[in-house]
């Protein structure tokens, strides 16, 4: 009886510990054992697909990583790839690597040689030539050609316009020699412009802006003045100008080299001479020539012209 009573008591007592061994798992894992292998397998596979379900949500959200090139500088550091110092590539303009060219004021001098043919000034030197016998001493009897000194002031306001403002003296002369009794006699007549004007000109930077293309026209008014021989004849009037030209920029000088047409008639009503005739003075005709200008924009640092030291 008392053993019956006594087994009794310890039923009861396993029975009501048996769930907190259960719970804790001890008990489980005594009476299961440890998980096999493929329980591991399978447990560790998922992790690592739903590992990688979060690198694929992360990537269309985000977007690929960026890759850094092998041969990518190392910028903080300040090296490139061989170990020299990094220095940054300048970004690319319309014409090239260097600025454009803009804002720049330039002002210098020039000539040019130009070839004309005024109609009433040849024939008066022809007339003249067979009334006193004369010969010429050079050449034709004819003024064929000119010289012209010229100071030009060029602003260039933005990259594709260039003004201009000169002003111009042309001189042709002419000298004669008297031949006849005695000693020989010299005559020098001279054919003179004084031009001032303005020029509106397209202006086209090439070769990385070193150097650049303009063409275009504008006005000169001339005062003009034939004497010699006992006459004067003076004339003025509004002329025109069409021209083309290549200007070269190294460092703070600009030479250049045009070609330009003139289209200039001027009627003489007032003859300084007895019996003298009236003449229509002429100065049409072309020209070829250069300028030489300085940039002042290089030395007060204003305007946006290129660095051309390495030139």
């Amino acid at each position: 009886m008392r053993a019956n009573l006594f087994y009794l008591v310890l039923a009861i007592a396993v029975a009501t510990a048996a769930p907190d061994v259960l719970a804790s798992g001890s008990l489980q894992d005594e009476v299961e054992g440890p998980p096999g292998p493929a329980e591991t397998e399978e447990t560790e596979g998922e992790g690592e697909t739903e590992a990688a379900d979060e690198t694929e949500e992360q990537e269309e959200l985000e977007g690929p990583a960026e890759e850094q090139a092998p041969d990518e500088p190392d910028m903080l550091l300040g090296l490139d790839p061989t170990g020299m110092p990094y220095v940054p590539e300048r970004e690319p303009t319309k014409y090239g690597t260097d600025d454009v060219r803009r804002g720049l004021f330039l002002i210098g001098a020039g000539i040019g040689i130009g070839i004309f043919l005024p109609r009433d000034v040849n024939d008066y030197l022809s007339d003249w030539t067979a009334d006193q016998g004369a010969s010429e001493r050079l050449g034709f009897s004819e003024m064929l050609m000119n010289y012209v000194p010229r100071v030009t002031v060029t602003y260039i306001p933005i990259e594709y316009v260039q003004l201009q403002v000169l002003g111009e003296i042309g001189w042709a002369p002419k000298a004669m020699t008297i031949s006849g009794s005695g000693a020989d006699e010299s005559e020098i007549f001279h054919y003179v412009r004084y031009s001032p004007g303005a020029l509106a000109n397209f202006h086209l930077p090439v070769n990385a802006n070193r150097q650049a293309i303009f063409v275009g026209g504008g006005v000169l008014y001339h005062w003009l003045r034939f004497e010699g021989g006992g006459a004067d004849y003076k004339g003025e009037a509004l002329g025109y100008r069409a021209q083309i030209g290549y200007r070269f920029y190294v460092r703070a000088i600009a030479p250049e080299i045009f070609v330009a047409f003139d289209y200039v008639k001027a009627d003489s009503h007032k003859a300084i001479a007895t019996g003298a005739r009236d003449m229509i003075l002429e100065y049409t005709g072309g020209m070829i020539g250069g300028n030489f200008y300085f940039d002042l924009t290089s030395v007060i640092g204003a305007g946006s012209g290129p660095d051309t030291s390495g030139s």
